[in-house]
This record gives C-alpha cells, structure tokens and sequence, in this order.
C-alpha cells in the first residue's frame, strides 16, 4: 500500500518559544549524553548566525569525560568526514520570523505549541538529542485554514489532533491531495499537467486560479492573522514556563 506522510504543517497557532527564538541569539546547554554506550559531560553553545530572513542554528558541542575527549564529532581528515562534522553542527534553519508571510523552521524543534497549547503543548523533537536526533518542520502561513478548505472542519480536527498515518488513497478519497502517481512517478506526472496547462491562453488560466483562490480562501486571514500574537501567548504563559522547567528536571 502506498503512503504519503503528513507533515506538521497545521501550526495556525504555532511558534515562539525559548528554545526556538525567532529572534537571532545564543542558547547554550550543560549535561550529560550516553555515546556507545559511555557517559561523556555535554558542554554546548548554540548560537543562531543571521544571513538576512536566513537564521542558521548551530551546535557547536564537546564531550568529555575521564578518559578524555570525544573527537568523533570533530573529524576534518576527510573530504568526507569534514562535511559530516559540519553538517553535524547545524541544529536548525529558519526562515523569516513568526507573523511573516512566510516562516519556516526546519530541524531540531525544542518548543512548538499549537492552538494556544489545547492541540499540541510545547512539543519538542529533541527528547533524546544527540544521541537521536530527528528532523522536524515548524511552519505558520495559515496552514490550518487552508487544510479546512480541502478536507473540512470535521477531518481537518481529525488529521490535526490524531496525527495518524494516511494511506494516499484516504488522502485522495478525503480531497487532500487531487491525484495519485505511482512510486518515483510523481514528478512525471506533475510535469505532465503542467505542459497540459501550459497550453491553455495564459491571461485565461491566471484569471481562474487567482478567482479560485480567493473565493477558496476568502476566510483565511479571519483565522490567521494573529498567529503572531497567539504564538508569543501560548509560549510565555504561566504554563508553558511550567512545562519547560518540568522538562528540564527531567534532563
């Protein structure tokens, strides 16, 4: 059976925290992390180095216990052993900042709350960092609106709070996606529509898409327009203070 994932990308609500801040800055951590099978001291410093709307976070770390360091992580003796070590390094893109038309952050995640923290409160994809380390999404463009406009209020709350795995069959049977292609055919068959469109009269084809767009999402920005706002509350209420600080005692 073919599968297609389901991205966290429903984050009307989503964004700002200070584990993830949208604002060019440096964070740093002091712990400990179990590598193959051996306990090292953790002293990390992350900065965030700005490049225009570009933000890239990095973990710049060293391991150390009594037999010494661990310079795994730091190996320049190859071409590629020095790309692995600086790719290692990177703990998160960003693009723009919250209430941007455009926001995206990719990578390690330490705090997303979604829906002012009654979907999703203060997750966080770094549990088990470094040891683990997962690749999430954290992206706020008036997502929930427009998953609403394809599937409905009722399925939208579904994929939402569920976040259960869909079959692409039940994706093109709830009209979240409009066709299917077989594995590895999918931009074969992207292509093809677009050189089917591409011979219609172009004033005529922009005239439909942008009158489909706006009757389609006439109500959008009625749900989204304080993202912004609604990030920075469900991130710094008393809650979420509490929540962070539990993490932590756990660490």
């Amino acid at each position: 059976m073919r599968f297609i994932p389901l991205l966290l990308v429903f984050s009307l609500f989503a964004q700002d925290d200070v584990g993830a801040p949208p604002k060019s800055g440096t964070t740093g951590s002091i712990g400990t992390v179990t590598l193959n099978g051996q306990v090292y001291n953790q002293l990390s410093i992350r900065p965030e180095i700005p490049i225009g709307k570009l933000g890239v976070g990095l973990d710049i770390y060293l391991y150390f216990n009594d037999e010494g360091m661990y310079w795994d992580s730091w190996d320049f003796s190859s071409g590629g052993s020095a790309y692995k070590t600086i790719i290692d390094k990177i703990y998160y893109l960003r693009w723009g900042q919250p209430g941007d038309n455009l926001y995206f952050m990719a990578g390690a995640l330490p705090s997303v709350t979604l829906g002012q923290g009654i979907l999703v409160n203060n997750y966080a994809n770094i549990m088990e960092y470094p040891q683990v380390r997962q690749v999430g999404l954290n992206l706020q463009w008036g997502a929930l609106p427009r998953l609403m406009t394809l599937v409905g209020p009722a399925r939208a709350k579904e994929i939402c709070l569920l976040g259960e795995k869909m079959s692409s069959d039940q994706a093109l049977d709830w009209g979240l996606v409009s066709r299917l292609a077989e594995p590895g055919q999918s931009v074969d068959v992207a292509l093809g529509l677009a050189q089917r469109c591409a011979t219609n009269p172009p004033i005529a084809s922009a005239m439909v898409k942008e009158a489909v767009n706006a009757i389609a999402g006439a109500l959008h920005k009625v749900g989204s327009y304080a993202d912004a706002d609604q990030s920075r509350l469900s991130g710094t209420n008393q809650t979420a203070a509490a929540a962070r600080r539990r993490f932590a005692d756990k660490k």
